[in-house]
């Protein structure tokens, strides 16, 4: 009887997917590139000198660095953890334009106004915290949300959602978040799967 060795080759096509890590990428937007999208504007800084666009899941940082700090989000965005550092952001939404993030946290001086129709939705089950801060004294942080005339901003928490929250070690600075609603058809939703906490405090 003739025999014959057949290699697995010759029989299948083996692929694997290469599952690169989230980026941490800092926004370097300008007044010509301010736009937030997935894979087209190289508008993000890896490290000095070093610039790339956005993929979904990567984490951002805005700090007072970028030429511009406001950041136009026209298409749906999904990020990995959000965070306002330093600078006066204003994320500006296009009709039905929506960001997905695990979480958002606005720290130190910094302040986050989020204006025009879209919504604003964070995945994670745990605490969601806006115009928040806990250890660093003698701060201010301000958190914004404005709805003008005709449009309409719905912003959704998976778990808890804090507005103004002071925590326990905090001994100085003031610590607001305002939401608002003017002109004609202007609407604003805020919707928590847990509890919601406007003006919270731990103590000091």
């Amino acid at each position: 009887m003739e025999k014959r060795l057949f290699l697995l080759s010759d029989f299948f096509v083996l692929s694997a997917a290469i599952v690169l890590p989230a980026a941490d990428l800092t926004w370097a937007g300008t007044a010509e590139y301010d736009a937030w999208n997935i894979e087209e504007t190289e508008n993000w800084l890896v490290s000095v000198g070093n610039y790339s666009a956005f993929s979904d899941s990567d984490d951002a940082t805005f700090d007072s660095s970028a030429e511009t700090q406001n950041v136009a989000i026209s298409s749906d965005v999904t990020a990995g953890t959000v965070t306002v550092s330093e600078g006066a952001y204003t994320f500006i939404f296009s009709e039905n334009a929506t960001l997905t993030a695990e979480s958002l946290s606005v720290a130190g001086t910094a302040s986050l106004s989020v204006s025009g129709a879209g919504t604003l939705a964070l995945t994670s089950t745990g605490k969601a915290y806006f115009g928040a801060y806990s250890t660093k004294a003698s701060a201010d942080t301000e958190v914004s949300f404005s709805v003008g005339a005709g449009e309409a901003f719905t912003l959704s928490t998976a778990g808890d959602f804090y507005a103004a929250y002071e925590g326990a070690t905090v001994s100085g600075g003031n610590i607001a978040a305002s939401f608002s609603a003017s002109g004609a058809d202007a609407s604003l939703a805020i919707s928590s799967a847990g509890t919601t906490y406007f003006g919270y405090s731990l103590g000091s």
